[in-house]
């Protein structure tokens, strides 16, 4: 028994809008067994495409594909992702197959996400992923002619960064923008390496932060050009840390050169408590209509840190305010001004909300005496 072909046309004629909808994933499913046509081998991609060799000499370039950035069968090929890892998962264990057909549509919800996003504007941009948990590892790379600006507000989560034409550099755009591109390859290869032991999200994107790091210090730009790029990375992250919601607050554990889990949560955990009292101090003060919420919060977070109200919590919490500003200051520099409009607004931020007192007392509760 099974479909006839008439019953397949007239499927076709009587519902084409299902057809349309399921005909992209039953493509995607069968473009998992050639991967050549939406896809090539990392070290023919490095290679073309002028990378330095450190990536190749850190990374087992073997068992790492990368998609082309705007092919649109490498966006068929990666919405299909998830049935090869349910394929490549599969073993005795009923349990552990069921398990595996019960995560398939949220990963291709996931996959069809990034699959979509392959059409997304702005193309020069620093965007890029991996689709791990198989073998090979499938990257889609960032932007060949990756724009400087961009990148900045992407990371930053900054739109006074993104229409910046003329940035105040102290080396050459064109290295910087080529660096940059080569941290995010970096970034996303050591994803297709790491241990999956490193299972918090935060934890793994640290650790290939700083990977990326180490392979541009060991890449052929100049001194000069590794420091700008090193310094213009980590405050971009900084500012990111305040929106980003812990996936990619990497700036902190970058900037102290480590990923380990009791001080990376510390230090994300003091950042996100800065977050919520620096939101809930913005509510409670005046800011002119014309300002952006970037500088809001720039100097929201100067007003609390003018005040002693930070020293009532870990001293983690006023190295990431002190690290913030440090960084939104030197980005302001680098934007020519852009991102500062009034550098003194701060001084008129008042900082009694957080001393509001609430209700003197809880309502009456009898019968909760309770012990355990």
């Amino acid at each position: 028994m099974g479909f006839k072909a008439p019953s397949l046309t007239k499927f076709a004629k009587k519902h084409p809008f299902a057809l349309s909808i399921c005909s992209p994933f039953v493509l995607s499913a069968a473009m998992q067994l050639g991967p050549e046509i939406s896809s090539e081998p990392a070290a023919d991609y490095l290679r073309d495409n002028n990378y330095p060799a450190s990536l190749n000499e850190r990374f087992n370039t073997e068992s790492i594909r990368v998609y082309g950035r705007l092919n649109p069968l490498s966006a068929l090929h990666v919405m299909g992702r998830p049935y090869a890892i349910m394929a490549e998962s599969m073993s005795g264990d009923w349990g552990d197959n069921a398990m595996e057909v019960a995560r398939l549509p949220f990963r291709l919800f996931s996959t069809t996400l990034n699959a979509i996003g392959h059409y997304i504007p702005p193309y020069d941009s620093i965007d890029a992923y991996a689709v791990t948990l198989s073998d090979p590892c499938f990257i889609r790379p960032p932007s060949a002619k990756l724009n400087l600006s961009k990148a900045l507000a992407d990371l930053g989560q900054s739109e006074a960064i993104r229409d910046v034409e003329n940035l105040v550099l102290e080396t050459d755009q064109a290295q910087l923008e080529d660096a940059f591109r080569t941290i995010a390859m970096a970034h996303e290869m050591q994803h297709c390496e790491q241990d999956w032991t490193l299972y918090d999200k935060l934890l793994r994107e640290s650790d290939a932060d700083l990977m990326a790091m180490q392979v541009l210090w060991d890449s052929g730009y100049s001194p000069e050009v590794k420091q700008e790029a090193y310094k213009l990375y980590v405050a971009a992250r900084l500012l990111g840390g305040r929106l980003d919601h812990e996936s990619h607050d990497t700036g902190v554990n970058v900037m102290n050169g480590d990923s380990l889990a009791l001080s990376s949560f510390k230090r994300v955990r003091a950042q996100r408590m800065l977050t919520e009292l620096a939101d809930l101090g913005v509510q409670y003060n005046y800011f002119p209509e014309e300002m952006g919420d970037d500088e809001k919060d720039f100097h929201m977070i100067m007003g609390l840190m003018a005040s002693p109200i930070l020293d009532s919590f870990e001293p983690e919490m006023r190295e990431y305010a002190a690290a913030y500003v440090r960084a939104y200051v030197y980005l302001n520099k680098v934007t020519g001004g852009a991102m500062l409009g009034n550098a003194e607004y701060f001084t008129r931020i008042s900082t009694s909300f957080a001393s509001t007192e609430g209700p003197s007392k809880g309502p009456e509760l009898s019968g909760y005496d309770i012990e355990f």
